[in-house]
């Protein structure tokens, strides 16, 4: 299976005060169509850096980037890769452009020329599916933090991106509206959609088919959340504190308490713990 993004030896680096920073330095990664896969690391580390550059939002300064065939640094490609890819930023405010959210949504539709006929139903399901169904005449600005990332969300899902771009956006959240994001996430995952997904939480990364840890503008290691999550002493060296499971399972190893097996979730702690004798 030919990988939906392919990047090799990725460079950049930001003028600061008339000095260069290197944001990413030699980066090198794969992603297959339909996978769910995150960018974990503390900030600072380079993961949004990377992210933008899947949709051209940083143009390519060294190395080579194919996504889904398009070579990200051919000027040609931009209208089509943009098409492709629908992204969703940390600020959802930044994402809109109407007071009135069914025309919000319906924005991009109309600015990639679909017929009107067809707008409104597509508005709509959009909406039903981020749980917003009824709120069609609301300005956007008036709902809750976690609504108007779902409604970002709707902006993005209902033009049927191939390539679903997701940057930090839970950092903003309380802990209800963050549920109610990651839950719509793992909707998308289980239809398959191709997901990639910024984030500092380790506990995002759980439900991921691909984790991704970077630090200093370097991919640090890669593999699935068992593998990597796993990982305390892996996780502290990046910066990053190791999911409460985890570190249960490294304390009560310590106070000669041995499980079978590291768990990775909260499930898996309780039976890890029955198994006890």
């Amino acid at each position: 299976m030919n990988p939906i993004i392919s990047g090799e030896h990725l460079r950049f680096a930001y003028e600061i005060n008339g000095r260069l920073r290197q944001a990413l330095d030699d980066v090198g990664l794969q992603i297959q169509s339909g996978s769910f896969s995150v960018l974990l690391g503390a900030n600072g580390c380079g993961k949004t850096t990377l992210l933008k550059h899947f949709n051209a939002l940083l143009r390519l300064q060294s190395g080579s980037l194919q996504v889904a065939g398009f070579d990200v640094a051919d000027e040609k490609n931009l209208i089509q890769l943009r098409r492709m890819c629908g992204m969703v930023f940390q600020n959802p405010d930044n994402q809109f452009v109407s007071s009135v959210l069914e025309e919000d949504i319906a924005f991009g539709l109309r600015n990639f020329g679909f017929p009107e006929q067809v707008i409104a139903g597509k508005v709509s399901r959009a909406l039903q599916f981020v749980g917003l169904a009824g709120y069609e005449k609301r300005a956007p600005y008036s709902l809750s933090g976690g609504q108007k990332q779902r409604a970002a969300l709707a902006g993005v899902l209902v033009l049927e991106p191939e390539l679903i771009l997701l940057d930090e956006v839970t950092s903003m959240l309380d802990p209800e509206g963050r549920r109610d994001v990651l839950q719509i996430i793992n909707s998308l995952h289980e239809k398959k959609k191709t997901i990639v997904m910024v984030t500092h939480y380790v506990e995002e990364a759980l439900y991921a088919d691909h984790v991704f840890l970077m630090k200093d503008g370097h991919i640090t290691k890669s593999g699935t959340p068992r593998q990597i999550l796993t990982d305390k002493f892996c996780l502290e060296e990046n910066l990053l504190e190791p999911p409460l499971p985890v570190r249960m399972f490294y304390d009560l190893q310590q106070r000669g308490i041995r499980l079978t097996r590291c768990p990775l979730t909260d499930t898996e702690l309780v039976e890890q713990i029955c198994l006890l004798k």
